[in-house]
């Protein structure tokens, strides 16, 4: 079975940059920095129906490429490689396009870290079944104070409430559902020993 993406996902301010860059520097494994645009053209791709059409395919990859996040990423889009896919749906139009980012950058496999996807494992768990989640976790205290330095205005009480149900829920879902696709890293132990 062919290797699935890896998504680095935890809370904002929990250490996926520093995750997401550690793991870039693997010879095969490039990481996208957040995207975030998966979940939202999975929904909108009902605007581009059916994705059997390969007009259809080529519109919506269109619309993906001038995200943002493509921009940022310099992710680019291959038309002829696109039509030669056969089974033309919304999964292996995202698959195709990553996995040429990722080959432009000199790697066989790709990932992506984006700290909101941690509330978005059952859509990722569904478009790629064979994918990868490490979950970083970091003391909510210290998540708290680093979202509260950067302007995010918002009580303690509310924030602990978030940081426990989304972690919660996260542990959860992965118990249920990824089993040994679903890893759990502490941003503590991330610094005190990252080559481990």
């Amino acid at each position: 079975m062919k290797k699935g993406p890896i998504f680095i996902t935890g809370l904002g301010r929990s250490g996926t940059t520093l995750l997401g860059n550690i793991i870039d520097r693997h010879p095969n494994i490039a990481i996208f920095v957040e995207s975030f645009f998966i979940p939202r053209y999975y929904f909108l791709q009902v605007f581009f129906w059916p994705l059997s059409k390969p007009q259809n395919f080529i519109r919506l990859s269109k619309s993906i490429i001038n995200d943002y996040a493509s921009k940022e990423n310099n992710l680019q889009m291959d038309s002829e490689m696109l039509l030669r896919v056969k089974k033309r749906n919304y999964s292996s139009l995202i698959n195709t396009l990553m996995e040429k980012w990722a080959k432009n950058q000199g790697k066989r496999r790709w990932g992506d870290k984006s700290p909101g996807y941690i509330s978005k494992l059952p859509l990722l768990h569904k478009l790629f079944p064979n994918a990868k989640f490490i979950h970083i976790i970091r003391d909510g205290r210290d998540v708290w104070l680093s979202q509260k330095r950067l302007g995010v205005k918002r009580s303690i009480v509310n924030f602990a409430r978030e940081w426990v149900y989304t972690i919660c829920k996260a542990k959860k879902y992965a118990a249920m559902h990824l089993k040994e696709n679903y890893h759990e890293l502490r941003y503590e132990d991330l610094i005190q020993d990252p080559k481990k």
